[in-house]
């Protein structure tokens, strides 16, 4: 869902951090996110197929908030080719 959605891409990824032992707030936190990708399902980034090899990616290392410092990244596509 973080994929298609960036804009709640933050909001789960601190849910997340939560996940061995959440309390009460984490869950309030998990409705908030769910009611929002409910009020904009029709928004998003639309994934298609495609007959291209480019590799394209991305890294973060954002370092705005003193207990979030952990590196996000991801991929998509690609053959080897390319690299």
């Amino acid at each position: 869902m973080t994929l298609t959605h960036p804009d709640i891409a933050f909001a789960v990824n601190k849910v997340c951090q939560f996940l061995r032992s959440p309390t009460s707030v984490h869950f309030t936190a998990v409705k908030r996110i769910l009611r929002y990708i409910g009020g904009t399902i029709d928004i998003g980034l639309r994934i298609v197929s495609s007959q291209s090899n480019l590799v394209s990616a991305f890294s973060d290392a954002g370092q705005s908030a003193q207990d979030d410092q952990r590196s996000t990244g991801g991929f998509s596509g690609g053959g080897r080719e390319n690299l």
